[in-house]
């Protein structure tokens, strides 16, 4: 009988000590583990050509609600770091988990920058490619030119020899002077000269006698 009373009793504690055990977890984690999170808070971050394939820090403010004391909010600023890696394209995101405000019924959204690509003046990327058109006269497309090409990492630029009868539409390859690539910094695109040619718009009668002696029929 002592037995029996003995064991019972161990088992009555067993079950004691589980259910306050679930009672503790339930008031602890329950409140956290139900609440929704706040929809995410997307902010546009715009960078040059040069800045996306050279890489940068940003170091952008934010401000935020934070709870101070029980219910009880106050609002702070926060500095985010946003380590910019070279090659990165238009639309890459990074995210801040949990940095946006507190609120007492949710969780603190994710704070998710995207990468906007500024459009630049003289060269479209395609990729990690970069496309320059040159515009030429009649005359150097038909004779040949030396020309300064531009280049996104050289305020010098890279002087290039064209060959005679370039014609409309004709493009150059440049390989290694596009953009870094983003995930192999020993890689780099290629720089693209397309050309096009400008005709005259207009000529005298003895041009057109001289143009017609040198040029052939066909």
């Amino acid at each position: 009988r002592y037995k029996q009373w003995y064991q019972r009793r161990v088992r009555g504690k067993k079950r004691s000590s589980s259910q306050k055990h679930t009672v503790f977890e339930t008031f602890c984690r329950g409140p956290f583990e139900n609440r929704p999170k706040d929809k995410e808070v997307i902010k546009e971050l715009a960078l040059t050509l040069e800045e996306l394939h050279a890489g940068l820090t940003k170091r952008i403010k934010i401000t935020k609600k934070v709870e101070c004391e029980r219910n009880k909010f106050r609002f702070i600023e926060r500095i985010l770091e946003i380590k910019v890696r070279p090659g990165w394209k238009d639309g890459t995101r990074i995210t801040f988990e949990r940095e946006g405000n507190v609120n007492i019924d949710s969780i603190p959204a994710d704070i998710v920058f995207t990468i906007k690509e500024k459009p630049h003046p003289i060269f479209e990327r395609v990729g990690d490619d970069l496309m320059y058109n040159v515009s030429l006269s009649l005359k150097n497309s038909l004779v040949g030119s030396d020309i300064i090409v531009p280049l996104i990492d050289s305020p010098r630029g890279l002087d290039v020899r064209l060959p005679p009868l370039i014609p409309p539409g004709f493009s150059r390859v440049i390989p290694f002077h596009g953009m870094q690539n983003q995930k192999d910094g020993a890689k780099r695109g290629d720089l693209i000269l397309k050309f096009s040619v400008c005709y005259p718009e207009s000529l005298t009668p003895q041009q057109i006698e001289s143009l017609r002696k040198i040029l052939p029929d066909h």
